[in-house]
């Protein structure tokens, strides 16, 4: 911060605490207005994912620091090992969950805003392109805003050739979270703590041509970003080499420099040879780590991205003299339109590789190759270097041949925020005062209506009372938390079983969902109450959608179905508990009676809770 001029540092403090308490709004309306009896963890958007953090906060709070998966019960060892969720857990200790899931959101966004100026800054760029850039990098976003849905990935839309056009896929920016600054904060404090400790190893990086003084600032920034979100380590790599290559156009690259570069990526070691270690002896985290997500065509991505695309190539031709003005962009352009054709022609006639990725290893590399040389080609000074590559490799990396390479979509609007922030002034500078002004007011508030859309559909969620999932509510009701509170009381780690989650869906509204028929209890008991459950998450669970049927046809048979199944890893002594729902209030339910040994713990006016004598 001390880096940083006064002005810069003030404008950071503005920015820093509008993004914190944007992201918080929505989360602190839900915790103020939950009424007593009832249970938030202040979330809208994707509860059983937070959920599954709960489960890692609620063992921290019961003093462990290696973990174990509580949304199955397949024998584990227990090595799972965060340091980001292990800490808010002893915060919460004081707090409770859900305020510290809000404070995270809102201190780990102030941080990232301040690692970004800082990082801004090492560019040489003037006050108002800093602040322009940071402004667009933490709320830009695409035209997902014209094609909005609340629910889902998939385009809902009457008029054919709209479909046609974006491959009936939703623009990323409606649906993917990680991949924009902005719904990041506003989701999850966990991606924003990983942006963070993003852009301080690339600060690291940039300092690092100057001395060894930044280094192991870098390394351990690295090493915590390995082990708590641990796909963010093969993106920096990537961006890295791009960043190699224009080095090598600068001939800026020194042995010294490299060796510095390798000593901060160096500090990834330890938490990846624990991962390798955890990944061979836990075979839930095995199955975890096989859970297919697919990233998308380069359509939606392409549509998620276009308003930040367009205005940063404008503005390289705008910036640029003489006879090459628009070469970069006819490159640039043509280098995404190509992409996009051979993505199109390529899903549609199923033209992929045999596991299903776009493209195999051998594409992959030579899509890479292609971005570092378009980041190298664009990168006329060596200051934007780390922009440029980022901005390039960030839409190719998501097309790693691996199971998880939708994830690698971290962040990935940050860099074109940056580049449009110079764009929209180089467009712009030949206005007068006044017109540059409103210019960029308006460029701003364009780049982010999709961030509005984001924010009011968390306030409509809350309203709704449904997650984007369509199988959980925001609120418990008050007949949900007595169950909760009975299953705390007992103390341990009890098994919890309840009937999977059915949606309300709206009638005569396509794609639209209320308050959920029935909730899907099964992650609340593991995040709230610490118990266990036969099928809780989509990836935590192995073989969900499987054991999920399984699990609905215990209960729904009176514990006569698929018994050998579900209760086929429970020790001996271990206490079983099943939640029933009510056939007056849950009548489109088929159950039969209970009729296996069992005694009574709690009737409540929506369930009854037994314990099974086993």
């Amino acid at each position: 911060m001390k880096e940083l001029s006064p002005a810069l540092r003030r404008f950071a403090w503005q920015l820093g605490i509008g993004l914190a308490i944007f992201a918080m709004l929505p989360s602190l309306a839900n915790i103020l207005s939950t009424p007593s009896g009832s249970t938030s963890i202040g979330v809208q958007t994707a509860i059983d994912d937070h959920l599954v953090y709960a489960a890692w906060m609620k063992q921290a709070m019961e003093g462990r620091f290696f973990m174990e998966n509580r949304f199955t019960l397949d024998p584990q060892p227990g090595l799972t090992v965060n340091l980001y969720f292990f800490a808010l857990g002893n915060v919460a200790r004081l707090l409770g969950i859900p305020a510290t899931m809000l404070l995270a959101k809102g201190i780990f966004s102030l941080l990232f805003v301040f690692a970004l100026i800082l990082l801004l800054e090492k560019t040489g760029w003037d006050e108002l392109r800093i602040k322009l850039s940071a402004g667009l990098a933490c709320f830009g976003g695409g035209i997902g805003f014209l094609f909005w849905e609340r629910f889902g990935l998939v385009l809902i839309d009457p008029r054919q050739s709209v479909s046609e056009l974006l491959m009936g896929r939703l623009p990323i920016d409606v649906w993917q979270s990680e991949a924009f600054v902005f719904s990041s904060a506003l989701i999850n404090g966990l991606f924003m703590a990983a942006l963070w400790l993003i852009l301080v190893v690339f600060r690291s990086v940039v300092e690092a041509r100057n001395g060894w003084g930044s280094v192991l600032k870098g390394a351990v920034a690295f090493g915590i970003l390995m082990n708590i979100h641990s796909y963010d380590a093969l993106l920096i790599g990537f961006v890295l080499l791009g960043l190699l290559g224009v080095s090598l156009r600068h001939k800026s690259l020194t042995f010294g420099w490299l060796v510095r570069v390798l000593a901060i990526l160096a500090g990834c070691i330890p938490a990846a040879l624990w991962f390798v270690r955890v990944l061979q002896q836990d075979k839930v985290f095995q199955a975890r780590a096989a859970t297919e997500t697919f990233a998308p065509p380069f359509t939606p991505v392409f549509f998620g991205l276009i308003s930040l695309l367009v205005v940063s190539l404008l503005g390289v031709a705008w910036h640029t003299k003489g006879m090459t003005k628009w070469l970069k962009v006819i490159v640039g352009g043509g280098a995404l339109i190509t992409l996009l054709v051979i993505s199109r022609i390529a899903y549609a006639s199923g033209w992929t590789s045999p596991d299903g990725y776009f493209v195999g290893w051998a594409g992959f590399g030579f899509l890479l190759l292609s971005a570092i040389s378009l980041a190298t080609y664009f990168a006329e000074e060596e200051s934007s270097g780390i922009w440029w590559a980022w901005a390039w490799v960030a839409p190719i990396a998501i097309y790693v041949p691996q199971l998880f390479q939708r994830k690698l979509a971290m962040g990935m609007s940050l860099p074109w925020g940056v580049l449009a922030g110079i764009g929209l002034i180089a467009v712009l500078q030949k206005q007068n005062d006044s017109n540059r002004k409103l210019g960029m007011l308006v460029g701003v508030f364009v780049a982010s209506l999709t961030g509005i859309f984001w924010f009011q559909r968390e306030l409509y969620l809350l309203r709704d009372n449904v997650s984007t999932t369509t199988v959980h509510p925001v609120r418990l009701s008050p007949s949900a938390t007595e169950l909760i509170a009975e299953i705390q009381s007992v103390g341990g780690n009890p098994i919890v079983l309840a009937l999977p989650g059915i949606p309300s869906p709206v009638p005569d509204s396509p794609g639209e969902f209320a308050s959920p028929y029935l909730p899907d209890l099964n992650p609340f008991f593991v995040g709230l109450a610490g118990a266990k459950t036969y099928a809780g998450h989509w990836s935590e669970t192995p073989d969900y959608m499987e054991r999920r049927q399984q699990l609905g046809r215990f209960i729904q048979s009176g514990g006569e179905l698929d018994a050998n199944f579900v209760l086929a890893n429970v020790t001996s002594g271990t206490r079983v508990f099943v939640v029933l729902p009510n056939r007056d209030t849950f009548p489109a339910i088929p159950m039969r009676p209970w009729t296996t040994p069992h005694e009574i713990v709690k009737t409540t006016t929506q369930y009854q809770m037994i314990r099974l004598i086993l």
